[in-house]
């Protein structure tokens, strides 16, 4: 794939993901993804990440192929290892009889079509979803609108589907499935969507698509997703794109809205998306590329590299974290180049789940000239860690004092065991033993659960934990006698 690069007069620095003044689709869609993002922070739930040393599982010019994987690899069978990997413009077969560090090329499965095509300069495999012997095979494509395919010329991008019926050994194309919506300028010189990951949700109904989209100047380079129906068969005209809120956009020509929040202010581009569902967590996990456009001069570039997030529901995505940043992630020459992560977990046990990180890396990228190299695979183990952070802020022991409005209020954790604790609640009038509830960020105790140590056992109480700029808080709401109020408690460290 083509590295995505502004025209001279095209201030990408200045491509922000965030609302306009003006009230429309863009400013809705910037709100409530805003509002998602704090439902995700309140959930309580963290995840970290440990990352090895870098190793090189296959160098440049191995076995006569260059420029891989230039997606993330898509595995058919771990062990003896068997995937699909995009070199160049294709996707070649790579099969071992033990491992995946002695895989071979078996063959090309998917080439570029015919010219004029849609995608006639590229079709690389960055995602499979298999039924038996059947893969359903994901690819991004490229067509060329100038004679030279050069970084720098016009060309459209969209996701297609190829069915290979005999366990990844040949594919037949079935069409395009996703394509760009409305652009909103001429000046980038690529337009559409690509770099197609796919992961079933956690019911198996859906699978979702998650993708690079390029098209829309004033958002900057964005992943946004679609879904269709298993059952529907996930070719052309299944698939929906989510936008606002909701998966209602054709695949086909739809509008669409980013899913992953920009990790920084002053990043220009999220890209190269691929998640991974990891059932003990409960938790779908995305690694993917960041960039700061005005930084790619700079060396190394402070806060480009590969990041993650996380989410519940696989639509709904924190912030991005670093894995690892200093290295730029599209193609430049003589530059230390690292792209198209694949998350690839082996190992799950309660909270740690181990794995590799397998993406594309030249140390000083340039093709075929003196002291260059083209990209060419690496990995590195990773770790990722589960925590309850909502359970560590309220611990036993932990302190509660009311705000401004409600000073003379005073929650004390005396024990926690599960989602069971017992707390003192106390005032100026009165002294409650509470035994209650903690299940995620939502706190709660009726009033049956309360021994009165001094004056009335008051009413039911329901709270949630909060993390703001100033630390953590919890919100209640109670209720009794036929009415109810509110009052804020914020912990003292």
């Amino acid at each position: 794939m083509l590295a995505v690069l502004p025209k001279k007069d095209e201030d990408v620095s200045q491509q922000k993901q965030h609302p306009t003044r003006k009230i429309d689709g863009r400013t809705i869609c910037a709100f409530v993804l805003a509002l998602f993002q704090i439902a995700v922070v309140a959930s309580g739930e963290e995840i970290t990440a440990e990352v090895g040393k870098r190793e090189v599982v296959f160098p440049d010019n191995y076995k006569g192929l260059r420029a891989f994987p230039d997606e993330r690899i898509s595995f058919l069978r771990e062990r003896p290892a068997k995937f699909l990997m995009v070199s160049g413009d294709r996707t070649v077969l790579m099969q071992s009889r033990s491992t995946l560090g002695k895989a071979v090329p078996v063959k090309v499965v998917l080439a570029p079509g015919r010219k004029g095509g849609f995608d006639d300069g590229y079709a690389g495999i960055g995602g499979v979803y298999r039924d038996g012997r059947r893969v359903f095979g994901f690819y991004h494509a490229e067509q060329f609108l100038a004679k030279e395919p050069t970084p720098n010329a016009m060309m459209h991008w969209s996701v297609a589907l190829a069915v290979s019926k005999d366990d990844g050994h040949s594919f037949e194309k079935r069409g395009q499935i996703l394509t760009y919506g409305r652009p909103t300028t001429t000046g980038r010189n690529i337009k559409g969507c690509g770099d197609i990951a796919v992961c079933p949700d956690q019911t198996g109904t859906y699978l979702y698509g998650y993708y690079t989209e390029t098209t829309k100047n004033e958002r900057g380079v964005v992943i946004c997703m679609a879904r269709s129906k298993i059952s529907d068969g996930l070719g052309p005209g299944t698939w929906k794109k989510f936008y606002n809120g909701e998966f209602t956009e054709p695949g086909l020509g739809g509008e669409d809205s980013p899913v992953v929040p920009f990790p920084l202010p002053r990043t220009t581009s999220t890209h190269n998306p691929h998640v991974t569902y990891i059932k003990s967590f409960k938790k779908y996990v995305m690694v993917l590329d960041s960039l700061i456009w005005p930084d790619h001069k700079k060396n190394p570039p402070p806060d480009d590299g590969t990041y993650f997030c996380y989410s519940d529901n696989g639509i709904v995505w924190s912030k991005p974290k670093p894995l690892f940043v200093g290295n730029v992630t599209i193609p430049i020459v003589d530059r230390d180049y690292s792209a198209h992560p694949g998350l690839y977990i082996q190992n799950e046990a309660g909270n740690k789940a181990t794995g590799w990180l397998i993406n594309t890396y030249s140390p000083r990228w340039g093709g075929d000239r003196p002291n260059r190299q083209m990209h060419h695979m690496v990995r590195r183990k990773i770790e990722l860690s589960l925590s309850d952070t909502v359970s560590q802020t309220f611990a036993a022991g932990s302190n509660w004092i009311g705000d401004a409005q409600s000073k003379d209020l005073r929650l004390t954790v005396i024990e926690r065991e599960g989602k069971r604790f017992k707390a003192r609640f106390e005032s100026k009038g009165w002294v409650r033993e509470v035994s209650g509830t903690k299940n995620g960020n939502a706190i709660s105790w009726s009033k049956q659960d309360v021994r009165a140590i001094k004056g009335s056992a008051g009413g039911d109480n329901e709270g949630t934990i909060v993390t703001d700029d100033e630390g953590s808080r919890i919100d209640f709401v109670w209720r009794g006698g036929g009415k109810q109020g509110t009052f804020t408690l914020r912990k003292q460290d």
